[in-house]
């Protein structure tokens, strides 16, 4: 078992995921550095991620779950489903009009 991800490389990570999505861009996949990476590791990445859009003034409104069914898990090569954040930002009334535009 490979040793958890440092406090900076965390930090690292959520800086690249929040640079990506702030300037529309793609961003690498953490696991081709960190290939044996842990779930553990991956749920800080992620909450240090949340920590800076929160930091930025974003309010959390809600979770999300996913790879609820075993054949995307097995694609994912995960046993269970993963769980996220929803920030207001990414909450739309219903029958809202969504432009592409605005998301690529």
């Amino acid at each position: 078992m490979t040793a958890p991800l440092t406090m900076e490389q965390i930090a690292s990570e959520a800086g690249i995921l929040d640079h990506a999505e702030r300037t529309r861009t793609q961003a690498r996949q953490t696991t081709s550095v960190y290939p044996d990476m842990s779930m553990d590791d991956a749920y800080r990445i992620q909450a240090a991620w949340l920590d800076l859009k929160l930091a930025r003034g974003q309010r959390l409104a809600g979770h999300k779950i996913g790879l609820t069914s075993r054949a995307m898990q097995a694609a994912m090569k995960i046993s269970t489903p993963d769980s996220g954040f929803l920030t207001a930002d990414m909450v739309f009334a219903p029958n809202t009009t969504l432009v592409a535009a605005d998301f690529t």
